[in-house]
């Protein structure tokens, strides 16, 4: 009865494809089946020395791993998935994403010993503005496929700053320096925590906010995004060179 009940609404009231506007077919949710084959993956899959951990191997000490699901491209027909849960209110495509990446992870080892997931915070301003928090909603996704504890209240972002968008990788780290505040350090201490966030540039704002994490002492931080973005050094290393933590 759910499925006729769904179909009749569809007929009511049609999806389209978050890529291709596509109208969705059958038990197609969001993505349809082609763009969701064609999804530009970075295909990590818990592999170790990844870029995403290269990028952040110096900026964070307490890594123990990262990963990102989809190579992000300004302009390429997957960004629109990252514009339309960013600014065009698709809550529900966020979790949805959420749910694709930590499938992926789920059989690899990634989230073996995470205790708690901590979503990067927006600053009150920007989650009043916007309604809702996209990094937030990603982390709903992975809960709901790795039953991990969701913790939305361990750290909070003070400064509301400028865009990241223009800034080069200095400016990015100034941008974001000390913007970040813990409030429950006890829920941390000790700990292994996943920090999950949209996009992964050059990790500035990943960073600063797992430093203010790793104030409470004995802390560990893995990291996954959705998104990589940028040109990274990290790219011109061999894949078997291991750079120092």
């Amino acid at each position: 009865m759910r499925g006729l009940a769904a179909d009749c609404g569809r007929l009511v009231f049609p999806q389209y494809c978050s890529v291709c506007d596509a109208r969705l077919l059958g038990s197609e949710r969001f993505i349809c089946t082609a763009c969701l084959m064609d999804l530009p993956r970075t295909g990590y899959k818990g592999k170790k020395n990844n870029m995403a951990e290269r990028l952040l191997w110096q900026q964070i000490p307490q890594l123990a791993a990262a990963s990102a699901f989809l190579s992000y491209v300004p302009g390429t027909a997957s960004s629109s998935i990252f514009l339309a849960f960013k600014y065009g209110g698709k809550q529900a495509l966020a979790h949805f994403m959420g749910t694709l990446m930590a499938a992926e992870l789920i059989n690899t080892g990634f989230f073996d010993g995470i205790d708690l997931i901590v979503p990067v915070p927006l600053s009150r301003q920007r989650q009043k503005m916007r309604g809702y928090n996209q990094s937030e909603c990603l982390a709903t996704g992975i809960t709901e496929i790795t039953g991990l504890q969701l913790a939305v209240d361990i750290v909070t972002r003070t400064t509301d700053n400028p865009t990241q968008t223009n800034l080069n990788a200095a400016e990015r780290q100034n941008n974001v320096a000390g913007i970040f505040r813990l409030k429950r350090p006890e829920a941390v201490s000790g700990r292994h925590v996943l920090i999950v966030d949209d996009v992964l540039t050059t990790g500035a704002t990943i960073a600063s906010c797992a430093k203010e994490i790793a104030t409470a002492g004995e802390v560990k931080i893995s990291v996954l995004t959705l998104g990589l973005a940028g040109k990274h050094y990290a790219s011109l290393l061999p894949e078997d060179e291991v750079l120092p933590k």
